[in-house]
């Protein structure tokens, strides 16, 4: 029991609001395997029935559609899942130089990637993955939408079903309103940050919003950024976040108990 508390409570993973839809969509893959492999003896052994070899092929047709769909379902987290564990792994030497990283930080209805606090200051991390056609293929901002530019099929793909902008800000906001409500005043330095790893980014710097590669978030930005976080500060900030982890995680505790 503590073994579990501890883990949920402080060592949440990366893409841990991944893990619920990985297993739902595996779940749906499978059951419609089911049905396929159901569909086989209407099929194999009712040739002298026209309507069961017709029942047959329905249930095929249904089994294929619904494994498709769920197993493209649950690929599209494990993409996500990717993605955050690479981000992670990007993140990890920052914390020699006194940050703090915090994993599915968990805001309102939504998780926040991750939460990264340090001398200067707090970045709302959203991360995407999205599937590449060639090395070359790069994320630029245009006409304030990102998009993935592809020389391989000569096309440039908006991202407009899950803005990665609107959902950084999201974060930021969340994170803003949180943390200037448990500390009683505005925080120095929040900023939300979209990282796309595997990615050629053209990096997009402002004065709340970094789009960015995590190489060069960990390496050219981070050290280059201005200090506007004393230690007693951070020390608050990561209080205060933590508090509110322990607390999510009381709860889901005691849902599962």
């Amino acid at each position: 029991m503590i073994k579990k508390y501890f883990a949920r409570g402080f060592l949440r993973r990366p893409g841990g609001s991944n893990q619920p839809f990985i297993g739902l969509g595996t779940v749906g893959a499978g059951f419609f395997f089911g049905i396929v492999v159901m569909s086989i003896p209407f099929i194999a052994f009712s040739q002298r029935s026209l309507y069961l070899t017709a029942v047959g092929w329905i249930i095929l047709f249904t089994g294929v559609v619904g494994f498709m769909v769920s197993y493209r379902f649950a690929m599209r987290y494990v993409q996500g899942l990717e993605g955050e564990r690479l981000v992670h792994d990007e993140l990890e030497p920052i914390i020699r130089d006194d940050y703090h990283i915090i994993n599915a930080f968990p805001a309102g209805k939504f998780d926040i990637d991750f939460v990264v606090v340090g001398p200067t200051g707090v970045y709302a991390i959203e991360v995407k993955n999205p599937s590449k056609y060639s090395a070359t293929d790069r994320i630029v901002l245009q006409n304030g939408v990102l998009c993935l530019k592809s020389d391989k099929t000569r096309h440039t793909i908006p991202f407009r079903r899950k803005d990665p902008i609107h959902q950084a800000r999201r974060g930021g906001e969340w994170l803003a309103r949180y943390l200037s409500d448990v500390l009683g005043k505005k925080v120095q330095g929040l900023k939300s940050v979209v990282l796309f790893p595997k990615f050629l980014v053209d990096d997009h710097i402002s004065s709340d919003l970094w789009v960015l590669n995590p190489k060069r978030f960990v390496f050219e930005y981070l050290p280059k950024a201005p200090k506007v976080l004393a230690p007693h500060e951070i020390g608050n900030i990561v209080s205060a976040l933590r508090a509110r982890v322990k607390t999510i995680s009381d709860a889901e505790l005691a849902e599962t108990e």
